[in-house]
Order: C-alpha cells, then structure tokens, then sequence
C-alpha cells in the first residue's frame, strides 16, 4: 500500500495521476534539461539559465514597467504566489543585463474523457502573455499527449486555440504581429505518446526564433 507522502505526490486535484501522466512529465523535463544544455552549446556567446517559476510580485513589477494603468492587488498571502508552468522558463542575458524568456514550456496528458488538464496550461498561458506584454513575441508551448489527442475532439482544442487567434497546431508560433498585439499565438502540438526527439526540435526552434526576434529589437 503507497504511503501518505507518495499518495500526495500522486494525487492532483483529487484525482489521482495516472503512471503514464507522471512518466511522460518526467520526459518533458528531461527533454526540456536537454534542450537547455543544447542551446548552451549552440549560443557559447549568450548567457542562459532555466528557471521554475515567475512570482507575481515580479509580474506586478513587470506591469509596472509595462506602464500598464490601475492599481494591482494580490489577494493571496505573504510573496509566495507564482506560476510553474511544467517545463520551468528558460531565459537569456540581454545586453542590458536583464533577462528575458526563450521559452516557457506546458505539457500535458489526458485520457480522452473529461479533465481540466489543458484547462489548467491555459491559466498559466495567460499569466505568461501578461509577463511579456511589452513584445511581439510569446516563446509558449503546450505539449499534449494521451487518449484525448483523437479528431473526435476538435470542438475540446478549439477552446485552447481559440486563445491564441486559433492558429494552426503542430506548428511553431514565436512572433505575433504587432498589428494585433492582443493576439498572441503560441505553439500547440499534440501526439498520443511523448516523442522527445521531435519535441527537442520544437523547443530549439522556440529558441532560435525567439532570439531571432530580440535580435531585431537589439536587446541581445
């Protein structure tokens, strides 16, 4: 019988975690640490460093700076509040010494019956298009896997896409136009099973357009 603290562990929201949920998390992260060490050999001339989480008390900064009106309350206690989105954020140096995100990475799995999984990689979504607000571009992936990846659930996606101006899935989305800068396409894939090399590959494109972008804008 699983003991208390490993009942806590695989439990999320009352439900408990299914084995392959909790597996393919672990190959998200081990493909997301890949990655980093990847772009650390491509880039030797920039300075990266991969983070978990975002406080909002530094969002509220962020907004601050963004000269963004309104007074801005946080109504939970103490600083702790924040997002954790599953792969973490992996930032680079910018010339004047901050840093800015290359990528932030969701990946979900669901079986194909009703969940909230990707219900809940759109709440951090949202948090992270606040935080880049400033900028044309939003460095975002939500990476599905399991039962519910079928064409039966079209109408399901469409409600996820929908924040993004549905763009179309399987598909890198780094620049958003600045035309319509309320709209801010992200990258969307989706596959039964995790598939880490490919999945390498989408997160190193994130990565080269997304500096691509703050090249243009000479923050780099």
């Amino acid at each position: 019988m699983a003991d208390s603290n490993q009942l806590r562990k695989n439990n999320l929201g009352g439900t408990v975690r299914k084995n392959d949920d909790i597996n393919t998390e672990s190959n998200f992260n081990s493909c997301v640490e890949k990655t980093f060490n990847d772009i650390c050999n491509l880039y030797p001339n920039y300075t990266f460093k991969h983070e978990k989480s975002f406080l909002n008390t530094k969002l509220i900064e962020t907004l601050d700076d963004a000269n963004v009106p309104g007074e801005k309350i946080l109504l939970g206690t103490g600083n702790s509040g924040k997002a954790s989105p599953d792969g973490g954020i992996i930032y680079i140096k910018c010339s004047d010494n901050n840093w800015l995100p290359v990528f932030i990475g969701e990946n979900k799995w669901q079986e194909d019956n009703p969940g909230n999984a990707l219900e809940r990689a759109v709440k951090n979504l949202v948090y992270f298009q606040l935080v880049l607000i400033k900028y044309d571009y939003f460095p975002y992936l939500i990476n599905l896997n399991g039962g519910i990846v079928n064409e039966s659930r079209g109408t399901y996606f469409d409600r996820i896409t929908m924040v993004g101006g549905f763009m179309p899935i399987n598909k890198v989305h780094v620049k958003s136009d600045p035309r319509s800068p309320r709209v801010r396409p992200f990258s969307f894939y989706m596959n039964k099973e995790f598939q880490f090399n490919a999945i390498n590959k989408v997160i190193i494109d994130i990565i080269n357009q997304s500096i691509e972008y703050l090249n243009e804008i000479n923050k780099l």
